[in-house]
């Protein structure tokens, strides 16, 4: 089997996109409320909205979202 060129050059392509690869770490903060919201009792919508602060490579908490079945029937 022959190896052209551009198959060469296709996985050096994505080797050095694999290899600069930034990870972001969570919010202590936010883990916790991700934790609380994961395991809720509640049965009405809900929604976190997460950002990423780019300057400090951290998922944040942009907004949190909830529904009460009162508000929707007003």
């Amino acid at each position: 089997m022959q190896c052209e060129v551009k198959d060469v050059q296709r996985v050096w392509g994505l080797f050095l996109q694999s290899s600069s690869l930034v990870v972001c770490e969570v919010d202590v903060g936010l883990q916790e409320k991700l934790k609380k919201f994961r395991f809720r009792k509640e049965t009405n919508n809900a929604a976190i909205l997460m950002k990423i602060d780019m300057e400090k490579q951290l998922v944040v908490l942009e907004e949190e979202y909830e529904v009460s079945v009162t508000s929707v029937l007003l």
